[in-house]
């Protein structure tokens, strides 16, 4: 007989299975919030920023905030300095990220990140 994982199995494997996980992405696996707040307290799941979590063991990437861009704000675009050293292009290393966005005309609450409003972005 196979023992059916449980919603907190579920949601480990889920936090292993890619570098960052959502809220929304856990409510649409059908697991509740409430069964991710535990697993976040025993300290399998980290939680990176508000709705965006990994898992403890995820492998550590210098790109991690650009990681978290993409789980906020999927629609965002890696742009100018920050595309230049995600490709390794030029000498410099910043340590502000920018992209562009939809109708964002702020900042994602993430460490040294900015995103310029875009005029070219339909609002």
């Amino acid at each position: 007989m196979t023992k059916t994982p449980t919603n907190a199995e579920r949601l480990i494997e889920l936090a292993r299975s890619q570098p960052m996980i959502t809220a929304k992405e856990v409510r649409g696996a059908g697991i509740s919030t409430s069964t991710l707040a535990a697993v976040v307290t025993s300290g399998e799941i980290v939680r990176v920023n508000r709705g965006v979590y990994r898992h403890i063991d995820a492998p550590w990437d210098e790109n991690l905030n650009l990681s978290e861009l993409a789980a906020l704000a999927p629609q965002a675009v890696i742009v100018l300095l920050s595309a230049l050293n995600f490709h390794q292009i030029g000498t410099r290393r910043f340590r502000r990220r920018q992209s562009a966005a939809p109708g964002w005309g702020a900042a994602i609450p993430l460490p040294l990140l900015f995103i310029p409003y875009e005029a070219g972005f339909p609002h």
